[in-house]
Parts: structure tokens; sequence; C-alpha cells
């Protein structure tokens, strides 16, 4: 099946309900199912999948206002979202621009803008799990959150074998209680984590993880936060990037620095500071 190169109008709404969805799903019908290149308006979400389903690929549409969710997929293997642009200006405290859970094995999220002005979460990962043979890859997306109140660039929750490489987050959110990066749930995550640049500049954190054992390998990232701590881990407030490393024995060529991205949204960076301060990862 194949959805190309089409405006999809859904209807202006404020529920938060499947059915309002503006491309929706249930099943094993859609396995290998191509949506590309579309321009996807309104709705509740503006793809909702919820079944057995492989080998779905998202690839290059623009969402455009969903109340609640960009895309919404649940119980997937082998999903591929990459290059999408997901933004609203829906008022709704809880929208979520990327919302997966237990799609995790063999996942491809990568090259997608998300931009949230008001709502909760720019990309979330809930009960995403995959094995070393299966690991997910979610690599060179820039997300921005801006508004007030708790929120995340990036959430994970039971969630495990999943790589962030080369990923930007703009959190300009204003409360204590946001997280560029953020991850919870008492489990061996073997989350690893390279060449990100995680900002907070509303007050936050630039990364939070609850417990000592979910990620494995941290390192050649930038942390930058304003407010009172960089990060947190595991019990342990970490004032400055020294104090992180120090907690976590990770993140030992990470530094501090301002990203100096283009924009709030357009996540280039246009200082020299960071210059060349990756360390290559194959294939991505």
């Amino acid at each position: 099946n194949t959805i190309e190169r089409n405006l999809i109008q859904g209807w202006n709404t404020t529920s938060t309900g499947n059915d309002l969805s503006v491309i929706y799903f249930n099943g094993n019908t859609f396995t290998n199912t191509l949506i590309q290149m579309n321009k996807i308006q309104d709705g509740s979400k503006g793809i909702y999948m919820q079944g057995s389903a492989t080998g779905v690929q998202i690839l290059q549409n623009n969402f455009v206002n969903q109340y609640y969710h960009g895309i919404d997929a649940a119980t997937q293997t082998s999903l591929t979202i990459s290059r999408n642009t997901i933004s609203s200006v829906a008022s709704y405290s809880n929208y979520i621009g990327i919302n997966l859970s237990t799609s995790g094995s063999s996942l491809i999220i990568t090259r997608n803008k998300i931009a949230v002005t008001t709502g909760y979460m720019g990309l979330a990962l809930s009960s995403c799990t995959a094995t070393a043979g299966t690991r997910g890859l979610i690599a060179n997306n820039m997300i921005s959150i801006a508004g007030s109140n708790n929120g995340y660039g990036i959430y994970n929750a039971s969630t495990s074998y999943q790589n962030y490489y080369y990923n930007s987050v703009n959190m300009t959110r204003t409360s204590t209680s946001a997280y560029a990066f953020y991850c919870g749930t008492n489990m061996n995550g073997y989350l690893q984590l390279q060449n990100n640049i995680f900002s907070n500049t509303g007050g936050g954190f630039a990364i939070y993880t609850d417990y000592t054992n979910l990620i494995n390998v941290s390192d050649y990232n930038d942390l930058y936060a304003t407010g009172t701590y960089v990060g947190y881990w595991g019990g342990s407030y970490c004032v400055t990037l020294a104090a992180w490393r120090s907690a976590s024995g990770l993140d030992v060529h990470s530094v501090s620095i301002l990203p100096e991205f283009v924009s709030t949204s357009d996540l280039h960076t246009q200082g020299y500071l960071l210059d060349n301060l990756a360390y290559p990862v194959a294939g991505v």
C-alpha cells in the first residue's frame, strides 16, 4: 500500500480520540505500507497505527496542527519515520510530536524536524524495547520545545537498546521541570548517546535519568543548561558537567557550550566552538 503526494485534511478538532485521526490503521493489514510526501493537516492525530504491522515507512510528510499527536504508533516492528516536519499551534498541553509504544525493535527515526509551541513532548518512546541485534536508531532529528510548564524534548520510559546519535534538542520552556533528554523506569536500558546537543535555556535540565542502569554509553555530547542543574543521575543532582561526569562516569569527551542555533526551531549551529567535536559514527 502506498499513500503518496496528497493533501489530506482532517477535522479541526479539540478531541484526543483516535477516531478523528487523519490517517487511521488498526490491525496488521498495513504491513509494508509507504506514507510519503503528503501534507497531513488537523485532526486529533495525523497518523494513528495500532496493530502488529512490520516495515511501515513514514517519509517526507508535513504534519500541521494536529491537536494531540502528530504520529501515534503502537506494536510496530521495523518502523521507519524519516525526514518529516511536524508542527502544531494547538493549545492542548499534552500534545506530542511523535508518540511510540512497544515499537522498539529495528526502529528508525531520522532527520525529522519537530516544533512544539504549547504541548508536552517532542519525541516519546514508551516500552520500546529491543535487543542487541535489533537496536533502534534515533539520529539527526531536530526537536524544539517552547512554552511554559513541564515538558520533554526526548522522553524514554521502559525503553531499551536504542541508539541516540546526532540529535539536537532546544528546550526553551520556562520551567525547572523541563528536560531536553529524559529517561525513566528501573531496567537495564542499554541506551547509547553520542554526538547529541541537549540544550535547555528555560531553567530545567539538559539530561535527566531516574536510574543509573538506563544509559550505558554517553559521550561527545553537548549538555548545556542555564538552570541550576545540568543533569540528574539516579539520585544525584549535577550542577555542572564535571559533577555529571563524576556521578555517571560518562561523557568524558562531552562539553557544555551554548550551541548558538540559527533560530529556536532551526537547530543548525552558527558558532564555531562545537566544530569538529563529534566522534564519527559509521553509517549515520
